[in-house]
């Protein structure tokens, strides 16, 4: 798995292509906490190509650090992007029956996500944050939505 993580003006991001391995799942988890303590509005999208669904263990420490989020009033939206139907499906589930605590979407493309994080923030260079994507992950460009 390769996990890629950074942000543009008010909005974190993450890429992860492949499968979700324990030794590297610790990576993303530091992602979420560290949008916990921002402290300041911001938008969030996740990016997943073709990886795995996480494992119990994975899904206990992802839960934990969102629960981790002292201010969730301060994520303004979170977007999560994935080539994987059964992805997309599985989390918009958990959603109907746990509903998240700020603003959340699944899509199929980082371009629906991000006319969606718009209009959560005006204020978000979509355009520039793709391509400080692009700069980050080198094989971003090649990933088929």
């Amino acid at each position: 798995m390769t996990i890629h993580t950074g942000s543009f003006g008010d909005c974190s991001w993450s890429v992860i292509t492949g499968r979700l391995e324990d030794r590297d799942i610790g990576r993303f988890v530091a992602h979420i906490r560290a949008i916990g303590r921002s402290g300041k509005p911001t938008t969030v999208i996740d990016i997943a190509h073709s990886v795995s669904l996480p494992n119990p263990l994975q899904r206990e420490q992802i839960i934990d650090a969102v629960g981790s989020i002292e201010h969730k009033q301060l994520v303004l939206g979170h977007a999560v992007v994935t080539n994987t139907a059964v992805a997309r499906g599985v989390l918009q589930v958990v959603n109907w029956f746990v509903p998240p605590a700020f603003p959340e979407r699944v899509f199929r493309s980082p371009g629906e996500a991000l006319d969606w994080l718009g209009r959560q923030c005006p204020d978000l260079d979509g355009d520039g944050l793709l391509a400080d994507i692009e700069r980050t992950v080198r094989s971003f460009a090649s990933l088929r939505w």
